[in-house]
């Protein structure tokens, strides 16, 4: 039914499968790794928005990143692996964190403030997990399922990433200092 689905109707059924994961992502975090009684619900609703938002993303940069690196073969992966993690990881690690920012406090100047504190470190343990990760989705996954197997690979890094946005920063004006909300 997925594939019917997916040949039919591309883009909503990769943003349906997008959002539930995100979403998912996210209970997972505050349930299992937090172990909060009560589910945020308007962290889950920004997840779930997010998933969203990232799934037609997702569907033009694979499309885009097969048209410019054309081919199969160890080069060609490693080749779209070096392009998808130095362009495409940038890009949309910054996407996230100014997007949920804004959609939670309706502020721009704190998403790009959020992108500034978290950015680094969110590039630094995506480099250690998507590498390989999108060494196999690039390598051996068939393109109208890489952001389904980037769904389900990340079901966990949502999570990370859901973590990471519940961290708040935010900038105050007295004496120009930054003061850390958790």
């Amino acid at each position: 039914m997925y594939t019917r689905l997916l040949a039919t109707h591309p883009i909503a059924t990769k943003t349906l499968t997008s959002a539930f994961l995100f979403g998912a992502g996210d209970l997972m975090t505050q349930t299992q790794f937090e172990k909060k009684s009560e589910i945020d619900q308007a962290r889950f609703g920004r997840m779930v928005a997010w998933g969203g938002m990232f799934a037609p993303l997702a569907h033009i940069w694979y499309g885009a990143l097969d048209r410019m690196i054309p081919g199969a073969g160890v080069a060609v992966v490693a080749g779209k692996v070096i392009a998808d993690q130095l362009t495409w990881t940038v890009f949309i690690n910054c996407a996230f964190f100014w997007s949920t920012t804004v959609m939670e406090t309706g502020d721009s100047s704190l998403g790009i403030k959020a992108i500034q504190d978290k950015l680094w470190p969110t590039l630094k343990v995506n480099w250690v997990v998507w590498p390989v990760l999108q060494t196999i989705n690039l390598g051996f996954v068939p393109l109208e399922y890489r952001l389904l197997y980037i769904n389900i690979a990340s079901l966990f890094w949502s999570a990370y990433l859901s973590k990471m946005a519940a961290t708040k920063t935010e900038s105050t004006t007295t004496g120009g200092t930054v003061k850390e909300m958790k």
